[in-house]
């Protein structure tokens, strides 16, 4: 036999290659046809696979019926040895006995997704053997001597050692039996090694992170907690925003590279939400780029689903759907500003705004300073750097960290807070942001910087600028105490205001703007960064102060605001 051989026998596996051989069972069944082909008989062989002495033991030992596997292992490399269509369809496809409550042939094709990556495709019988109709097998003779053959596909299915498994499983880091099921965990694609990464590190600092160091660490932090637990959810997606040309990208297919196999790039929201959605099984690493649309309920719902469900619906076509372990990481990347529908107490979304500091100018000469610096920045990448960066994060200490920890509350997640607002809560955004009132020809100042707005005339002029029926109800939930249940129970408390019922038409007493905005910050618990304006603006003239109105009619008793 060959010293290579001997080195896989002593070893159970080639320490100058470790990326040659995707799991210890193809090792071991590569041992197996070496020894065959070196004139070993099948008791050598097993005794070989048997042996605790030798690295080659590990995985055989570690089966449930060690002596049963071997001797199928034996006879599987028999077959592979003196059959070579066997090897060829045997290396190509398997037959999965439960795929979504069908039996199939599978074979790894381009996803339609995402080409860079292979993913399932299942036959039916029928059609595996209308695949390889124009193949041929002799499978014996004539009385008179001649071949006779079967299509390749017919005598593939029947014959005892195709290759066969009883489901397919996703169980990144585990050892899974071959008679249990097929296993897509490949590993990661990238061998992590020392070395200097320092370029992309600026670029995830003074980029990605725009220099701050919290921001920066979260973002290490998740990543390593990606390639460290490929089994987990992250419970928490990256949501990138900036202009092209920034960088948000390339930290997304350098984590897309790493994962290979397990890394998935979808681009555009039809990708995202087609109801086949077979290329998320084995997926670990989910990269949306352009494809998240917040307006798009569909989108939005099923981005959550993937970030805080512990299960995936996978539906392929032509099987049933079946749930599997939710394993993804999510990083979303965009130039629109508004990515995320973010509620005031959102914990499942990182939102950076990614830095323009290291954007080329559009059209600029190969020869321009940042032109270069990105170029620098490729070659690092391709020539050590991504192995460095894998590295660094797998040699992290994370503790019992979780992304679900210390997630940064950056302004760029206020703004899709505030973008993420609906009915009058946003009317009433927009009216502070501007510090302008609006022009409604009931409104009143009844003090100084203070106002009423009329409840019915708010009503029509939000209705007007949201294109949504806007009530005199939903308004006073809002300015004032808030809704309470059929108990008295308040859950979502308003703002608090003074309903205006002295005189004139009823409405709310809206505070100084400083006020107002500070009620508004403390209601939905986050910051803005307001304009500098003391008083309110207005458009219309100011009817006579309220407090010097004596024949004001009364207020109207079917408007309960």
């Amino acid at each position: 036999m060959s010293k290579r051989t001997r080195m896989l026998i002593v070893q159970g596996d080639d320490p100058n290659d470790e990326q040659r051989y995707a799991s210890r069972s193809e090792v071991t069944f590569g041992v197996c046809t070496e020894l065959i082909r070196a004139g070993c008989s099948n008791e050598q062989i097993a005794a070989v696979l048997l042996d605790p002495d030798f690295g080659i033991s590990a995985h055989t030992l570690a089966q449930k019926r060690s002596l049963e596997y071997a001797e199928r292992q034996i006879e599987r490399a028999h077959e592979e040895v003196n059959e070579p269509m066997l090897r060829e369809l045997n290396a190509k496809h398997a037959v999965i006995e439960m795929y979504g409550g069908k039996t199939r042939v599978i074979s790894w094709e381009p996803s339609e997704v995402d080409p860079q990556r292979m993913e399932v495709a299942a036959q039916s019988f029928e059609d595996f053997k209308n695949r390889y109709l124009n193949r041929r097998v002799q499978t014996g003779e004539t009385k008179e001597g001649n071949p006779t053959y079967t299509p390749a596909g017919k005598w593939w299915l029947e014959h005892p050692m195709r290759r066969q498994y009883r489901n397919l499983v996703f169980r990144p880091n585990e050892h899974v039996d071959e008679e249990e099921g097929l296993n897509l965990w490949q590993g990661l694609a990238v061998q992590p090694e020392p070395g200097d990464w320092s370029r992309f590190r600026t670029l995830l600092f003074e980029g990605v992170a725009d220099g701050d160091q919290a921001r920066f660490d979260y973002l290490i932090r998740w990543s390593a907690y990606a390639v460290q637990h490929p089994e987990d959810q992250a419970g928490v997606a990256l949501a990138l925003i900036g202009e092209k040309g920034t960088g948000k990208s390339t930290y997304a297919t350098v984590m897309r590279r790493i994962f290979g196999q397990h890394g998935i790039t979808v681009a555009g929201k039809k990708a995202l939400t087609t109801n086949f959605n077979k290329h998320l099984h084995g997926c670990c690493l989910l990269f949306a780029d352009e494809a998240v649309a917040p307006s798009e309920r569909n989108t939005a719902g099923l981005l959550m689903t993937y970030i805080t469900e512990g299960q995936v619906l996978i539906e392929p076509k032509g099987v049933d759907a079946f749930q599997a372990p939710n394993r993804l990481k999510i990083i979303i990347a965009s130039n629109d500003p508004h990515v995320v529908d973010a509620s005031d107490d959102e914990r499942r979304y990182a939102v950076f705004k990614v830095s323009s500091r290291f954007k080329a100018p559009p059209g600029g000469s190969p020869d321009h300073e940042k032109n270069v610096w990105w170029r620098e920045l490729y070659a690092e990448l391709d020539s050590g750097g991504t192995q460095a960066f894998l590295h660094h994060l797998l040699e992290m200490d994370l503790g019992d960290w979780h992304p679900r920890y210390d997630v940064p509350q950056t302004s760029a997640l206020n703004e899709q807070k505030a973008a993420s607002l609906k009915g009058f809560n946003k009317v009433l955004f927009d009216i502070l942001v501007s510090g302008d009132l609006p022009p409604l020809s009931n409104l009143r100042k009844i003090g100084d910087d203070q106002f009423v707005l009329p409840s019915r005339q708010l009503a029509e002029y939000s209705t007007n600028a949201i294109r949504r029926k806007i009530t005199t109800t939903e308004i006073g939930n809002t300015l004032g105490a808030g809704q309470p249940d059929k108990t008295g129970f308040i859950h979502n408390p308003g703002l608090g205001f003074e309903k205006w019922e002295k005189g004139g038409p009823k409405g709310w007493v809206l505070p100084t703007l400083r006020t107002a905005r500070e009620a508004f910050e403390d209601r939905h618990g986050w910051s803005w960064q307001w304009d500098d304006s003391e008083c309110w603006g207005f458009e219309t003239a100011i009817v006579e102060q309220a407090r010097n109105d004596e024949h004001s009619p009364p207020p109207r008793d079917d408007d309960p605001y």
